[in-house]
This record gives C-alpha cells, sequence and structure tokens, in this order.
C-alpha cells in the first residue's frame, strides 16, 4: 500500500470517529419491568451522548427517539437510560457513545437480557421399582417449566441426573430428593418456583403427575 492510501485511511478513520469495542457488561430484566443502563465513568453534563442498540438511535443529543420515547426515560445529567414495559424483542446489545465533533467513543456497552418470573415446575413421576416398605424405591422424574426439562432418577438417597433438553430460556431446573421429598426447583435471575411429593406417595402410587 502506497504512503497516499495509508494517509487517506487514517484521515477517513478519524472523521467516521473511533468505535473501539468495550467489554459488554450483562444486564437482565424481568418482563413488562424495567432495567437502567448507566454510564459508568462519571460523564460530564455537557457531553454529547448518544444510545444505540443494533442499528437502532434510541438517543441523540438528549433527544428521545419517536420509536423509543413512550417507553424510555432518559436522564440528561448521568446520561443514563431506562427502558420500561420490558419485552423479549428488548433483549440485546446497547450501547452509550460520547459524541464529539469528529469521533464518537463507547463509553458502556451493555448485554441486556429479558427474561419472564418462573412458572411452577410440573412434575411427571414413575415408580421403576418398589418395596418401600424394606426402604427400596427407584423413581424417574421429569421436572419442566415452558421451554426447558429435565430427567433424573432418584432413589431413597438421592438424585442423579439422566437427560435434559437443550435450552435458551436461561432457567435452571434442580432435582432433588431431601428427607425422602423429592423436589423439582426452577430458577433464573428473577425468581424461583418449587414444586414437590414424597417418595411415599409416589412408590405406593407407582405414579404421580402435577
Amino acid at each position: 500500500m502506497d504512503i497516499l492510501g495509508s494517509l487517506l485511511i487514517i484521515l477517513l478513520g478519524t472523521i467516521t470517529g473511533t468505535r473501539a469495542d468495550v467489554h459488554p457488561i450483562d444486564k437482565y430484566g424481568l418482563k413488562g419491568g424495567a432495567a437502567c443502563l448507566a454510564v459508568r465513568e462519571n460523564p460530564h453534563q455537557e457531553m454529547a451522548m448518544k444510545w444505540m442498540t443494533d442499528d437502532n438511535v434510541i438517543v441523540v443529543s438528549e433527544e428521545v427517539s419517536p420509536e423509543y420515547k413512550e417507553r424510555v426515560d432518559y436522564n440528561s445529567t448521568d446520561h443514563s437510560l431506562c427502558l420500561r414495559k420490558l419485552e423479549q424483542t428488548d433483549t440485546g446489545i446497547y450501547i452509550a457513545y460520547n459524541v464529539e465533533k469528529w469521533k464518537e467513543t463507547q463509553m458502556v456497552k451493555y448485554n441486556l437480557m429479558v427474561q419472564e418470573a418462573v412458572s411452577i415446575p410440573v412434575m411427571e413421576v414413575v415408580s421403576l421399582s418398589s418395596n418401600y416398605s424394606g426402604g427400596m424405591c427407584d423413581v424417574t422424574v421429569n421436572c419442566s417449566v415452558p421451554g426447558v426439562w429435565v430427567l433424573s432418577v432418584c432413589d431413597g438417597g438421592q438424585c442423579t441426573l439422566s437427560q435434559q433438553s437443550l435450552s435458551h430460556t436461561r432457567v435452571n431446573i434442580i432435582i432433588s430428593n431431601d428427607n425422602g421429598t423429592i423436589q423439582c426447583t426452577g430458577k433464573n435471575n428473577f425468581s424461583a418456583e418449587t414444586n414437590s411429593q414424597r417418595m411415599e406417595d409416589i412408590c405406593i402410587g407407582r405414579y404421580y403427575r402435577s
């Protein structure tokens, strides 16, 4: 590449601005709720800021885009951005830029993940073999919430994972045997719900669904 070409690239980079990536911060929001994104580097009030997600401009120079005006609050003092009435479609990358005459500099980047409150898990339990009076009983437990399920085999003392679904819901399911009671717990970053059943009822009844 000749010297003229190199100078042209440098000049274009100066005019179009600097957008060096910063490491994203994970942020979780509850569906229907709100999430506030702060600029962490103590920005000056007089800074010209721009918030974007994907290729959409949310705020620029203190003016909120009409597309977001009904559910976005922008603080012109600390340049924080609050999104209200969150939907799953709000999941994505949000970036704040300091806008100067010839460049834009990333101030902060968020990876926003919108989640729903966890529902009570559904349990399907089948007794494989039973001699409950002799202290022996093996059961399979399928525990599920919308979008994810886990299958375990439980005996009198513990539960061992057998299979689980591939899921992008970010819900964790835990099956445990606590003092003769099988517990199925689903949880995410906002809530947790548990369903349970006694081993005695399962092993005598042979099948249980709740």
